[in-house]
């Protein structure tokens, strides 16, 4: 991974937007605190992930997991890079409601990625 950039900071760690140097796309990496409890909701998160991924044959239905790894003690989780998050988008919009069009296609996708469960 190489030319990684700070994305966020919360509560659980950091994310990092960075270049995979195998496949040449972008990443994003979600670094966990290295702090015990963290670290095993981490590992529960990667488990149900990597479940999520076997029965989402069409990588359409929820993020995808592409690799995690232990780092000085903090568990980094490899995804596919995807756009701002639903929050993001709503902070960029002034907080205003979205238009019912939005609305219902994410409800839409939130229904699809139930319905692979």
């Amino acid at each position: 991974m190489t030319g990684c950039l700070l994305i966020k900071v919360g509560t659980f760690g950091r994310v990092l937007e960075c270049l995979d140097n195998e496949t040449k796309e972008l990443v994003a990496i979600k670094v966990v605190r290295s702090i015990h409890k963290y670290r095993e909701a981490a590992m529960i998160e990667i488990n149900v992930l990597q479940k999520l991924v076997r029965h989402d044959l069409g990588g359409k239905c929820c993020v995808q997991i592409r690799n995690w790894f232990d780092y000085r003690n903090h568990i980094c989780i490899v995804f596919e890079k995807l756009g701002p998050s639903l929050y993001d988008f709503l902070r960029k919009n002034s907080y205003r409601s979205f238009p019912i069009d939005l609305v219902r296609e994410f409800g839409r996708q939130l229904l699809e990625s139930v319905a692979c469960v």
